[in-house]
């Protein structure tokens, strides 16, 4: 959970400045939804975060598991 809220607040300072970003512009299409914008960024934080935690899991060689064949014992692709 801390890596989580850490993640959180080091995405919320793009956020913000992507919204200002917006907001200093003025585009006339986003004048008046600068609040769905704001929204639409702040669910793809909370749905990337635990995405980019579980494929790290995914890819990482700590999560592979070790395959057992009879007597000899294959980790990682080579056997030991």
């Amino acid at each position: 959970m801390c890596h989580w809220t850490a993640d959180v607040v080091q995405m919320s300072l793009p956020l913000a400045a992507i919204m200002v970003i917006f907001a200093a512009f003025d585009v006339a299409s986003y004048r008046e939804q600068l609040g769905g914008v704001f929204v639409l960024l702040l669910t793809f934080i909370f749905c990337a975060i635990p995405y980019t935690h579980l494929l790290g899991k995914a890819i990482s060689p700590d999560w592979i598991p070790t395959i057992v064949e009879g007597s000899t014992t294959r980790q990682y692709g080579q056997f030991t």
